[in-house]
């Protein structure tokens, strides 16, 4: 081996102590990376609590708080983008004086702040850091240990930011009027109470929110007219589920329920097209059960106040395409399931399990994927559903079934 030399003996040193210092610079790195995540989501957690009630609903005096502003930004903000105005209307940021001032010690990072990369970057590093690349690490180091507070800031203000944007815009894009939104309030209450998700009902654009806001504008034409939406419930069922007697403020909340299913499933397969026969379908006024295409119902009870109720889906080859919603597992009555030759993507919802009166349900040569619940498959081996039909084998377009009556 070669001669230990007074020189040979430094480098070994500094190269150890360079090894020492990297490893407790990425180490700090990795805290201050933490805890700017962990903060963020804090504060994440604390602004939607106070933007949303517990029912995932925007509270009031948010509505009321964004409106008085989207009309200040109106009379007060001409011309320019979105994100112009808003910055504008928000004192920090339409600031000529930076919120951070620094200066970076690197040739190579010009006058902006370097991306620096997580934490895992750094350790998979197995090599010896150059001079250059020494001089930038020290400089993160320096920059994240002097201003991790500022950081977090930084992450926080974003967070409050775009929550406000978000808000800001989702009153700008559709005024209601007041009693569209207090029918929609109303609707909305009555479908939570038949466990239909509340997050759902919340989130504007989706099928359920444009189905809610159908219903609450039939609602108001008077085409549509509900007695006792806000009175109790009464109904008596047998020991198969069935309702042998039931009064007037469950028989509307029923027929609600399936008329928003209803909507619902419309609303998530025409985003693109519409279907090749939607006959009566979304006519205000008119009951599902009352000349909607493919729609086959029954009446119930046989004696006292009666309902129809949705027993039947019928809509194979009819150009539908989307995805297939949950909330058909609210069509509690529902006995055959006919969704074939369509163009429906995504998975087979699980709650397609608790329709326990299902016999038939037809989902082949469709764009599905995953694979057929065990929810639904139960319901087969207890003797429930006895023809399940799909273009079976995984892969593209094809669900994986285990207990189909028919792979096609």
């Amino acid at each position: 081996g070669l001669p230990l030399t007074m020189d040979t003996i430094n480098d070994a040193s500094n190269r150890h102590l360079r090894k020492l210092d990297r490893a407790r610079w990425l180490a700090e790195i990795e805290v201050a990376h933490d805890i700017v995540v962990s903060e963020a989501q804090e504060k994440h957690d604390s602004i939607y609590n106070i933007v949303f009630n517990e029912n995932a609903e925007i509270d009031e005096s948010i509505i009321v708080e964004m409106q008085q502003l989207a009309q200040f930004r109106t009379d007060q903000q001409k011309g320019g983008n979105f994100f112009s105005r808003l910055t504008k209307s928000i004192p920090f940021l339409s600031s000529s004086e930076p919120m951070m001032p620094f200066v970076i010690q690197s040739d190579s990072a010009g006058a902006s702040l370097p991306t620096i990369p997580p934490p895992s970057a750094f350790l998979a590093y197995k090599g010896e850091p150059s001079c250059e690349g020494g001089e930038i690490r020290s400089s993160a180091r320096r920059f994240v240990g002097h201003h991790k507070h500022a950081i977090t800031l930084i992450f926080v203000s974003m967070a409050f930011v775009l929550a406000i944007g978000l808000i800001v815009t989702w009153s700008d894009l559709k005024e209601l009027p007041p009693s569209t939104t207090e029918n929609m309030r109303l609707i909305r209450s009555v479908l939570v109470q038949q466990n239909v998700e509340a997050k759902s009902l919340s989130k504007r654009g989706s099928p359920q929110y444009e189905a809610l806001v159908w219903l609450a504008e039939e609602m108001e034409s008077g085409k549509m007219q509900y007695k006792s939406l806000e009175n109790d419930v009464t109904v008596v069922t047998n020991d198969q589920g069935q309702v042998t007697s039931m009064n007037e403020a469950y028989g509307e909340k029923r027929e609600l329920l399936e008329r928003f299913v209803l909507v619902t499933l419309h609303q998530a397969t025409t985003s693109t097209k519409s279907w090749l026969k939607d006959d009566n379908w979304l006519e205000q006024g008119l009951s599902v059960c009352s000349g909607w295409f493919g729609v086959d119902c029954i009446i119930v009870p046989e004696e006292g106040p009666q309902i129809s109720v949705v027993t039947k889906l019928k809509l194979s080859e009819n150009e539908m395409k989307g995805p297939i919603p949950k909330e058909l597992a609210h069509l509690s009555a529902l006995t055959k399931l006919y969704l074939d030759g369509n163009a429906l993507t995504g998975t087979l919802p699980d709650k397609i399990g608790d329709l326990s009166s299902l016999s038939a349900l037809r989902i082949s040569e469709n764009d599905l994927t995953g694979i057929v619940p065990d929810s639904v498959c139960k319901l087969k081996d207890d003797g429930v559903l006895q023809e399940i039909e799909s273009s079976c084998g995984g892969g593209s377009g094809k669900i994986e079934c285990f207990c189909c009556s028919e792979c096609i």
